[in-house]
């Protein structure tokens, strides 16, 4: 080996040793100024593992799930078993009470709104408001229907696969009467939030920080330029896309297990509520490619497009950038129509 060799060899040890104390020293800072509370790196995880409405799952499918009697402001926001409401509901409903369990995300469980006001609670509400045209509707005997209870299971970040995996789970325990399952157009895939609260820690520090500094920065887009624009999901909808199978494959499996226990299957298809408007991205397209494999599935397929076109999208959004979640607004809205669509069935 001639001299020149020899010195690009230790040219190249020398800048790859100098690389690898450097990423050793930025551990090691890393891991000092965590301990000593000078960043909250994984504060945010901390803080949703300890005293958020999420706990981490033994069901490794689910990821996380609801705490049990989860209080928020001194409201209480779940019951005992994780269920979105404040009294605890029996596994066995009184035999003159029909039970509506009610799966979804973010945008059924309403955790923005008063608890009041979310679109599930009016649903429940109005229904019982209306016990004697439900009871002929559903064909039962109106001496027989003393109350109607709706069960909302909903989780923030769900794809449809979880959507029905805890299904399986409540379902033969709560032995609901009908499901209704809310559909929304990014169901395909679990949301990087929650669930990334809940996986498990890299063994480096540096891999994490990195990992959250590229996160931050995509959060920080969004809430500039708005969510992304409704061509996004559409391109999910190819048929050769992991998350349409996906969701075929929740909606066969939950259609499979109401059929054994001979009880009415709902999907509620909801819109995006995009800064582009209703209709954008071919939203009708992608709202009836949804129907139609709803109803081949056999389910009863409700779709809440037509009824929020009529009205602006910033009328109905709880924030200016967001795609998903309704207002008040909304939440009645969407109630008014699910409410007559059960008692039109």
């Amino acid at each position: 080996m001639n001299q020149r060799s020899r010195t690009r060899i230790l040219i190249v040890t020398a800048v790859g040793l100098g690389l690898l104390l450097s990423l050793i020293a930025f551990e090691l800072g890393l891991r000092l100024t965590d301990k000593m509370g000078w960043i909250n790196l994984w504060n945010e995880r901390q803080i949703a593992r300890s005293s958020s409405i999420w706990i981490q799952s033994e069901n490794p499918a689910l990821i996380y799930q609801h705490r049990p009697n989860y209080i928020k402001n001194g409201i209480q926001v779940t019951e005992r078993n994780g269920i979105l409401r404040a009294e605890d509901a029996a596994c066995q409903a009184p035999p003159d009470v029909f039970r509506i369990a009610v799966f979804g995300d973010s945008v059924a469980a309403g955790l923005e709104i008063e608890p009041e006001r979310r679109m599930f609670a009016l649903v429940e509400r109005d229904l019982n408001k209306h016990l004697v045209e439900f009871a002929g509707v559903m064909g039962i005997e109106p001496s027989h229907l003393n109350r109607v209870e709706v069960l909302n299971f909903a989780v923030n970040g769900y794809s449809s696969l979880q959507e029905v995996e805890l299904a399986a789970a409540m379902v033969p325990r709560f032995k609901p009467n009908m499901i209704i399952l809310q559909y929304c157009a990014n169901d395909f895939y679990t949301s990087r939030n929650p669930s990334g609260w809940f996986l498990p820690q890299s063994l480096f520090y540096t891999f994490d920080f990195v990992k959250y500094r590229i996160e931050k920065y995509q959060i920080k887009r969004r809430f500039i330029g708005g969510y992304p624009p409704v061509a996004h999901w559409k391109k999910l909808y190819d048929e050769d896309e992991v998350g349409w199978a996906n969701v075929e494959r929740a909606f066969a499996q939950l259609v499979r297990m109401t059929n054994k226990l001979d009880i009415p299957a709902i999907l509620a298809i909801y819109p995006l509520l995009s800064r582009e408007g209703w209709e954008s991205g071919s939203a009708s397209d992608r709202h009836k490619k949804v129907s139609t494999l709803g109803k081949a599935a056999g389910f009863s397929v409700l779709d809440l497009l037509p009824v929020f076109i009529s009205t602006s999208v910033d009328e109905l959004r709880i924030a200016p950038y967001d795609t998903f979640h309704f207002n008040d607004q909304g939440h009645r809205t969407a109630a008014n129509e699910i409410v007559n669509y059960l008692l039109a069935k």
